[in-house]
């Protein structure tokens, strides 16, 4: 897999479906959300983004 696909798939699909996921949640349940679940939420998906650089390393630099 190529870098650049590699940081697509990677990176900018999971980023982009969290924050269409994170909009909805706050535009829908913004009575229902604590300042707390959100740092929750952020935190979650910050040790996923980590996790993914971490692991798939070797295939997001080039070569």
């Amino acid at each position: 897999m190529t870098p650049k696909k590699a940081i697509t798939v990677y990176i900018t699909l999971p980023c982009l479906l969290y924050g269409v996921f994170f909009i909805l949640a706050v535009t829908r349940y913004s009575g229902m959300i604590e300042r707390e679940t959100l740092y929750a939420a952020h935190t979650v998906f910050a040790g996923y983004i980590a996790l993914i650089v971490y692991t798939k390393r070797d295939q997001l630099t080039t070569i």
